[in-house]
């Protein structure tokens, strides 16, 4: 008997409870800003499928939901480890991760999991993840970064994309109900 998750269900494993607000920015960083993240599904080649254990069609279709949900995140500028600065992604579930900001507002923050249970494919699968994107400021140009004082502008919105690459934690497990190595992606809008 295949044990079903609804979409939502599915959806909300991996990205995170949307009640949490006001997350807290690591010691010695300030509030960017906190945005509200609007996640849509994105059907790349290598999408994460569910796949009916039993050969039927029950269950089946991709992981990234067309129309997904919006969780909480904030964002901070700080001091990092190696002297520099750098900034903080904030989102309840997901635990803080960290990228330099680049040119034009441009961010990376990446992350891992070891295989855990509880996700969409039922097999505990290891995910892999890639944050991308880009953060416009309020300035007449829309830019963001760094001032000549330290300090940056006031961040306006946010536009991303976040991969996950799952893999099953044992190959070829039965239980499993997605076809690893797959991804998930969505396309992410932020507004403060």
């Amino acid at each position: 008997m295949m044990r079903k998750l609804s979409p939502l269900a599915a959806l909300l494993l991996l990205v995170g409870c949307p009640e949490e607000v006001g997350l807290s920015c690591p010691p010695g960083a300030t509030s960017v800003g906190q945005f509200a993240l609007t996640f849509a599904g994105q059907h790349p080649a290598g999408e994460c499928v569910a796949v009916s254990a039993d050969g039927g069609d029950a269950g089946v279709g991709p992981l990234a939901l067309d129309a997904g949900v919006v969780s909480s995140a904030t964002i901070c500028f700080g001091p990092a480890g190696d002297g520099g600065t750098q900034l903080s992604l904030i989102v309840p579930g997901k635990g803080v991760r960290f990228s330099p900001l680049f040119d034009g507002g441009s961010f990376d923050f990446d992350g891992s999991t070891p295989p855990t249970n509880g996700t969409a494919c039922i097999c505990p699968v290891g995910i892999t993840e890639d944050f991308a994107g880009t953060i416009t400021g309020l300035t007449p140009d829309g830019g963001f970064a760094v001032q000549d004082d330290g300090g940056l502008p006031v961040a306006e919105s946010l536009t991303a994309t976040v991969k996950d690459t799952l893999v099953a934690g044992t190959a070829g497990d039965p239980t499993c109900v997605c076809a690893t190595p797959c991804t998930v992606t969505y396309g992410i809008t932020g507004t403060r």
